[in-house]
């Protein structure tokens, strides 16, 4: 690869794929932030009301840039709707004091 490391593997079940976060899914995210149910259990350290463009400036200078070094971020999909995520699964090398982190929308009848 290019930057020197293994890209992210794309892991999919019947039902959801899971998938590196990427630029592209910035619109996504910011649908879902403003939203309190979404986000209500995330750490403290999440500001509510979560800022405008809050997530644009999020994922190009802390997400992307950590990926695959000490943080691991994927995005939450329906395979039926791979482009749209409708979550994240967030995993850290080093907790402070968590080293995971989870948000997403809830889907009745969504099972892997």
């Amino acid at each position: 690869m290019n930057d020197g490391h293994r890209s992210i593997p794309t892991l999919q079940t019947g039902r959801l794929v899971l998938s590196a976060v990427t630029l592209n899914d910035v619109d996504a995210h910011e649908r879902h932030f403003v939203d309190y149910q979404v986000i209500r259990f995330l750490s403290v350290q999440v500001p509510w009301p979560y800022p405008q463009f809050g997530v644009a400036t999020s994922i190009p200078e802390s997400v992307l840039p950590r990926q695959r070094h000490e943080h691991w971020v994927r995005g939450i999909r329906l395979a039926s709707n791979p482009s749209e995520p409708i979550g994240v699964v967030h995993l850290c090398r080093q907790g402070s004091p968590e080293n995971r982190g989870l948000w997403g929308l809830e889907c009745s009848g969504v099972r892997a």
